[in-house]
């Protein structure tokens, strides 16, 4: 994300080499006290000159980065004989061990508790609890459940009997 914003800020205030324009200077123009003021015209050759010294030492620095990290065993022999640094270079500062420490073990003792107490005493009961429910009713309903069309007949007669006794007495 910064480099972009460098790229897009370098952007923003081109050499006048390349027709370049003060367009950041102009922007930061009220942050300041007399920057509206400052002049930065350079020749041509300052900034030929300074465009070069950069890029020669953007070089030198991956030149070096890669000779000293890349081409070359940066960490050797085994983890006991080095030095406490290389050692914490090599383990990975100890990245894996303290997420380990933070993350993994207090969310697998809580799982672990949750799941013997939230699963096996409370869910796996209300489970069973609610399957044996439904079992009885419908041991029940199938004692009333005959399949003899007279007798729903009835019942059903009775039924509405009894919903218009109960509302002709409520009222």
């Amino acid at each position: 994300v910064l480099a972009v914003l460098s790229v897009g800020g370098g952007l923003l205030n081109l050499p006048h080499l390349f027709g370049g324009h003060e367009a950041m200077k102009n922007f930061l123009a009220t942050a300041a006290e007399g920057i509206e003021n400052e002049v930065l015209g350079l020749s041509a050759s300052t900034e030929w000159m300074l465009m070069g010294i950069t890029t020669v030492l953007v070089l030198l620095t991956i030149t070096w980065a890669y000779r000293r990290f890349v081409s070359t065993v940066t960490l050797d022999g085994e983890a006991e004989t080095m030095s406490f640094p290389k050692r914490l270079i090599a383990e990975r500062w100890r990245i894996d061990g303290l997420y380990t420490a933070i993350f993994e073990k207090p969310f697998g003792w809580f799982s672990t508790q949750f799941f013997a107490f939230g699963e096996e005493k409370v869910m796996t009961p209300l489970m069973v609890g609610a399957g044996s429910i439904t079992l009885r009713l419908g041991q029940l309903v199938r004692r009333i459940q005959t399949g003899n069309a007279s007798f729903h007949l009835m019942a059903m007669v009775a039924g509405t009997l009894i919903f218009l006794i109960i509302t002709l007495l409520s009222t």
